[in-house]
């Protein structure tokens, strides 16, 4: 709608591409992939982070210049044998329907400033091991997050039909549930999604186990459910076409394997594990927890970084370096997995705020690699865990998806004959054939 109103009624091309860029660049919270067509220009593009997901394919050489071979966009890719590729996000992109060429026009979001929080920090000392600096550096990580899961939730106040959040149990996704409850009416539910593929026995299925429980404890007069969803080999093999579909251009093992998990969990259908009822949750938002690992150094070869190459500024390499490649690696994936259910994800880790704060700091207040695992990965995080009452996730460390759901475990032994014998990188060979076309549910 805000493109709509801001287009010039006379169509005036030479104004168009900036015009619409101008409007974006005020979209500062927007998660989003838009396509404007008219008689002469396609106008496309992501935003910055390129959290909904938007593929190119083009059979002109180059840059879509000369040639005279098909071009298509699409949220999701309609013919998995050509070859697509994700549009880089942070611009705006004019196509040249006659000339077949593409111009483009950087995108910076204009970021409020940050509001200070004050005096909230003199409430509590810090532990014995915690910087002042960090520690009051955490209160306004807190504040910045509650804002950013604020402004996701906010249709479900209208609409009342809940909020569901992919939930491992872990620290970043029952932080962001414990921030949930603080912002959401006690009537509105909190379903707390979480796949496993060996039942009961995951590392994240106990996790969530103990998680979901000290949350009921914390917050007694919220509806908390946490929808246990599980799957066998056979499930898996009967989806394995579908998910490959959506996925695509992604076709490594381990994005199968990723998106075998993410795509159970955006379903949402499972038992209950209060009342072993079979359950689908209705709600159409899905707060995800991506970004955290890569803005506070959450994964082992941070540590490994920040140890034997270099200290502080490799490790900020690193993390710049994995901030940089998420629209290229998940999110585009991640969206269409999520999209196919009907469904949206969200990403409050993202929130242009808490980017730029963290950006901001010294990595000496984020994370803190002379502590032991667990304790000194995303430390900051950490400590806004321990105040809200999260005694046990805040002290677990970072599994990956595909590991703590253990579709890992199950997908490499029958697909490779053991785990030692499989390779992440390794491109799919699955039990299906590639199939040539593919319609999701609700394309973006």
């Amino acid at each position: 709608k805000m493109l709509n109103d801001a287009l010039p009624q006379d169509k005036d091309e030479s104004s168009m591409l900036q015009t619409i860029t101008n409007v974006l660049r005020r979209v500062v919270n927007g998660e989003f992939a838009f396509c404007v067509v008219n008689e002469t220009n396609v106008y496309f593009g992501r935003d910055k982070w390129g959290r909904r997901s938007l593929l190119l394919q083009s059979d002109d050489a180059g840059d879509g210049g000369g040639g005279g071979g098909a071009w298509r966009l699409s949220s999701v890719a309609t013919d998995c044998s050509l070859a697509w590729t994700e549009v880089p996000p942070g611009c705006v992109y004019q196509y040249n329907i006659e000339t077949r060429s593409t111009t483009s026009v950087p995108l910076t979001p204009i970021v409020p400033k940050l509001v200070s929080v004050g005096e909230m920090s003199s409430e509590r000392r810090p532990p014995h091991y915690v910087s002042q600096s960090m520690w009051l550096a955490s209160f306004q990580l807190q504040e910045l997050l509650t804002k950013a899961v604020q402004r996701r939730c906010a249709s479900s106040y209208k609409q009342n039909d809940g909020v569901a959040i992919m939930f491992s149990g872990g620290l970043d996704s029952v932080v962001l549930t414990a921030l949930v409850a603080q912002v959401l009416s006690p009537d509105i539910s909190i379903d707390l999604i979480n796949v496993s593929f060996q039942g009961d026995k995951s590392a994240d299925r106990q996790a969530a186990i103990k998680s979901y429980r000290e949350l009921k404890d914390l917050y007694p007069i919220h509806i908390f459910r946490l929808l246990c969803v599980e799957a066998d080999w056979e499930q898996v093999v009967a989806e394995e076409r579908r998910i490959e579909q959506v996925m695509f251009p992604k076709k490594t093992t381990m994005d199968l394997n990723i998106s075998t998990a993410l795509w159970f969990t955006a379903r949402g259908k499972g038992i209950l594990l209060d009342s072993k009822q079979v359950y689908e949750s209705t709600s159409r938002i899905i707060i995800m927890g991506m970004g955290a690992d890569e803005l506070m150094g959450g994964y082992g070869r941070h540590r490994k970084c920040f140890l034997q190459y270099g200290g502080e500024d490799r490790l900020r390499q690193e993390l710049e370096m994995d901030q940089g490649r998420l629209w290229e690696r998940n999110l585009g994936r991640d969206d269409r997995l999520v999209s196919d259910h009907g469904k949206e994800a969200r990403f409050p880790y993202l929130d242009p705020n808490v980017v730029e704060f963290i950006a901001k700091l010294p990595l000496a207040d984020v994370c803190d690699f002379s502590q032991e695992s667990g304790v000194g990965d995303k430390m900051i995080l950490r400590l806004v865990a321990q105040r809200l009452g999260l005694q046990t996730a805040s002290g677990l460390v970072k599994r990956a998806i595909q590991f703590g759901s253990r579709i890992a475990h199950l997908s490499d032994k029958k697909r490779f004959g053991s785990r030692r014998k499989a390779t992440g990188q390794s491109f799919f060979r699955g039990t299906t054939e590639i199939g040539a076309e593919v319609h999701p549910n609700t394309p973006n």
